[in-house]
């Protein structure tokens, strides 16, 4: 739904599959934003598995300081 988030499937380098599932939900004081993701990556599952979590971790921190400012 418009403003509420979106799904986004790409080919990324390192990853045969990646699909990104946004999820804006309204509360009292703000919002939760909800991320579900599904990948295939291409090099082993627990290095993958770092990688993602670092960059979402980032991105997260970008987010809440932009959304501050």
């Amino acid at each position: 739904e418009d403003g509420l988030g979106f799904t986004e499937c790409s080919k990324m380098g390192m990853m045969k599959f990646w699909q990104h599932e946004r999820r804006i939900l309204p509360r009292t004081n703000g919002c939760t934003l909800v991320d579900t993701l599904t990948f295939e990556p291409l090099i082993p599952f627990p290095l993958a598995k770092s990688i993602v979590k670092a960059l979402f971790k980032h991105r997260h921190k970008k987010l809440r300081e932009h959304l501050k400012g």
